[in-house]
């Protein structure tokens, strides 16, 4: 096969369909210095034939590289003729990838890191309007989706209000991410945006809050160090010594606690014997067990606002959230004794929501006479529609004032993910374990819990189910779901067309999709990606068997109690599913023994250095078919 450069230069672009699949390949495996050096080639015309997301997240980050390169470079009177060439043609593939999103009414998280990278480059350029326009326009396409980049854009809106001096714009896009850190996926992204208000606080005259904050960042438990030494070293410096913050009557005995704490590690850690020794990383060791146990038991609150509530009245300001949204009737003071328990989750997956069901209805049992809050995007709403465990609030919209209810548990920053992360490669628990432990449930109820995933199909779902049966002509036929992809690329089955193709020559396929499927217009193929997600999981409720890569169908079919075989790689098949017993999980594990090996999106396949898994591709669709058969007669016999 000829190469890209090669076919650029002998074919016209809209002839060689080669060449577009050639330079998706190129950006997918993250070369993007020459997918840039590529497309910069290619005439305006003929670009939109070979666009894609990856494609065009590639194009962004190539030119944010060779922009870096051409600064570290070349003088700045040069950089100036080859800057304006390169920033067009990261502006065009910015647009040009905003209105394939918005067409396919998908808006991925590539979209979201190449705004941001390209907006922390016009940062860097000082092109600061131009970074300002860029932050809105992430947070006015719902960057909130992704909470990871959501923090990291409401933190950089607001250095850039802070560079130009707009302090209280600053300061206002701070409180808000402090004061709502069940919208932040990572405690140590809360501690940095509490250092960054503490900071413009400070210029904003507000001294007794700023000290409050300096108090309320150190005592808060993360594990990012450097930050914990800026609090210690900025404490340090408004005393004027540290022998001040222990003597001062001002300073509450347990903010004295927790200085001291943290100064023996501050006052060595740039003693280089002691660091070649490895005692600073007991003392660092000692210092974040401490203050674990400090905060075991109680919940982050938000940060208090009194200080900052005055001076605002005084100077008439309004406070708005970053995006658009009015919230400064979450900061009222409590009325009353503290009631209920609330549970947050800015992001799902819907595997992951089901997996909290058996928790949160175990914690019903425990509190019956407590109302369950559960706060969530509004779009996983449907996952909870016949769930009487929980009330469902907005996350996103709702006004969410924490310090009203009795306990909080902030799922945000998942426990499932922590967990596994500590013990990858060798993870044994299953994440509706760690959901529902992470819920107060201790190991004896644990032991007695039912957990399954709940989920149930109303009538009027039901009918809809009977109709499209009829409709279709189902009845008496084999019909078996399938879940085109997972919602990660390294969960993907790369033979799924093979599979699709030999299972519908004799039964019946309903392919599933979260988006528009493109081809698959084959006899026997039933698309399932227009139907609302209670309608779409009322079909598979009367599948004979569901083949999914690892993706909320298996647990939506653990669930509705249907035959599951469940394609695994990375992934433990044998952990996600241990308590789903009629779902039955394929690997590679006995050809490669690097199975299962844990690694996320964002970590390449140690053995192909690609995004793709080299074990999900090694699963053979004949043994996949083979069990689909057994089953399939298994349970028609038994439905008969």
């Amino acid at each position: 096969m000829a190469t890209v450069d090669e076919n650029l230069d002998k074919y016209s672009l809209l002839e060689d369909t080669a060449f577009s699949a050639e330079l998706e390949y190129m950006a997918f495996h993250g070369q993007y210095e020459k997918v840039y050096a590529v497309f910069k080639r290619i005439s305006p015309e003929q670009r939109g034939s070979c666009t894609n997301k990856y494609i065009l997240h590639a194009v962004v980050c190539g030119g944010v590289q060779e922009l870096r390169a051409i600064r570290a470079r070349t003088t700045e009177e040069e950089q100036q003729r080859e800057k304006e060439e390169i920033v067009a043609l990261v502006e065009y593939g910015l647009r040009s990838f905003v209105s394939d999103c918005h067409s396919t009414g998908a808006l991925c998280r590539e979209l979201f890191e190449a705004i941001l990278l390209w907006t922390e480059e016009l940062v860097a350029m000082h092109s600061f309007q131009e970074a300002l326009r860029c932050y809105d326009e992430a947070l006015d396409l719902e960057i909130i989706r992704y909470p990871q980049l959501y923090s990291r854009a409401l933190l950089g809106r607001a250095r850039v209000f802070g560079i130009l001096g707009k302090l209280w714009e600053a300061e206002s896009g701070l409180s808000f991410l402090a004061e709502k850190t069940y919208l932040v996926s990572d405690r140590n992204v809360v501690a940095e945006t509490i250092f960054e208000l503490s900071n413009v606080v400070l210029m904003n005259g507000e001294v007794e809050y700023y000290k409050e904050l300096l108090w309320s960042g150190l005592g808060r438990f993360y594990t990012d160090v450097d930050t914990r030494l800026a609090f210690v070293e900025q404490i340090i410096k408004t005393y004027r010594h540290s022998l001040h913050v222990l003597l001062s009557k001002e300073v509450k005995l347990v903010d004295k606690l927790l200085f001291l704490l943290h100064w023996p590690y501050y006052a060595m850690h740039e003693i280089r014997p002691l660091t070649m020794t490895g005692i600073n990383r007991l003392v660092r060791f000692g210092m974040l067990g401490s203050v674990y146990l400090l905060n075991c038991g109680r919940a982050d609150a938000p940060v208090s606002q009194n200080t900052r509530i005055r001076s605002m009245h005084r100077g008439n300001y309004n406070v708005e959230s970053p995006g658009r949204t009015r919230y400064s009737d979450s900061v009222r003071p409590l009325s009353g004794r503290r009631r209920g328990v609330l549970v947050t989750r800015v992001f799902g997956g819907i595997g992951d929501l089901l997996m909290m069901t058996p928790g949160l209805h175990a914690l019903k049992q425990k509190c019956p006479a407590e109302e369950i809050h559960l706060a969530i995007p509004r779009r996983f709403f449907p996952v909870f529609q016949e769930n009487e465990d929980v009330t469902l609030l907005d996350i996103e919209n709702d006004t969410i004032d924490i310090r009203s209810y009795r306990v909080w548990f902030n799922f945000t920053d998942c426990p499932a993910g922590r967990v596994e992360a500590r013990t990858a490669p060798r993870v044994s628990k299953s994440r509706i374990d760690v959901f529902a432990r992470a819920l107060g449930i201790s190991r004896v109820e644990l032991w007695k819990m039912d957990r399954q995933p709940r989920y149930s199909v109303s009538r009027h779902e039901k009918e809809f189910q009977e109709a499209f049966w009829r409709e279709h002509d189902l009845e008496g036929q084999a019909v078996v779901g399938i879940g085109l992809c997972a919602a990660e690329t390294y969960r993907n089955y790369p033979h799924m067309t093979d599979l699709i193709q030999t299972l519908s020559k004799d039964m019946v396929v309903l392919l599933y999709h979260g988006e528009a499927i493109q081809g698959y217009d084959w006899h026997g193929v039933i698309k399932v990606d227009t139907y609302p997600l209670r309608q779409a999981v009322a079909l598979a409720a009367e599948c004979d068997v569901i083949v999914t890569p690892d993706s909320s169908l298996v647990h939506f079919a653990a669930a509705l109690d249907v035959p599951c075989i469940a394609l695994f790689g990375p992934i433990d098949g044998k952990v996600r599913t241990k308590y789903y017993p009629r779902c039955e999980y394929l690997d590679a594990k006995s050809r490669l023994r690097c199975v299962p090996c844990w690694r996320n999106e964002d970590i390449p396949c140690k053995l192909s250095g690609t995004r793709e898994s080299a074990c999900m591709g090694a699963i053979s669709v004949d043994d996949v078919c083979d069990m689909v058969a057994r089953i399939t007669e298994n349970y028609g016999a038994s439905k008969q």
